[in-house]
C-alpha cells in the first residue's frame, strides 16, 4: 500500500512539475509535443531512482533487478502522470465553466416572484 501512495504521490508531483515547465517555456511547435511525454517519463524515473521505488522489490534476486525494478517503477510514475493532468484538467474545465455561468447570472430589477434558477453546467468528460 505504501508503494501505491508513493507512486500516486510522485505522478501528481510529475504532473505539477510538467505543467510548470510548459508554462515557463512557453508553447512548443506541434510536432515537438512528445517532449512533454519524454520529461514526464525521465522525471518518473529520477524519482524512482533517488527515493528507491521498487515495484519488482518481492523479486529481486540481484542488482540488475533491483535497477530494471526502479526504472520500470519510473516509467509507470511518468504515465501516470498523463492521466492525472487528464483528471486535473478536466476538473479545472469543469471549475471554470461553474464560475462563468455562475458570474454572468443577470440579477432582476425588479424582485420576480418565481425566479428561474441558471441551468447547471454539462460534466466534463474525461478521456484517457
Amino acid at each position: 500500500m505504501e508503494l501505491l501512495t508513493a507512486t500516486t504521490a510522485f505522478a501528481l508531483l510529475v504532473t505539477k512539475l510538467v505543467d510548470f515547465c510548459r508554462n515557463a517555456f512557453g508553447p512548443v511547435p506541434a510536432d515537438r509535443r512528445w517532449i512533454w511525454n519524454v520529461l514526464a517519463l525521465g522525471l518518473g524515473v529520477a524519482m524512482a531512482l533517488a527515493f528507491q521505488l521498487d515495484v519488482l522489490q518481492p523479486y529481486e534476486h540481484n542488482d540488475t533487478a533491483v535497477l530494471a525494478g526502479r526504472l520500470l517503477t519510473g516509467l509507470v510514475i511518468g504515465a501516470a502522470g498523463s492521466g492525472w493532468h487528464e483528471a486535473l484538467d478536466a476538473l479545472s474545465g469543469v471549475a471554470k465553466a461553474t464560475k462563468a455561468s455562475a458570474g454572468n447570472t443577470p440579477t432582476p430589477a425588479s424582485p420576480s416572484p418565481s425566479p428561474t434558477p441558471a441551468p447547471a453546467p454539462a460534466p466534463a468528460r474525461m478521456t484517457f
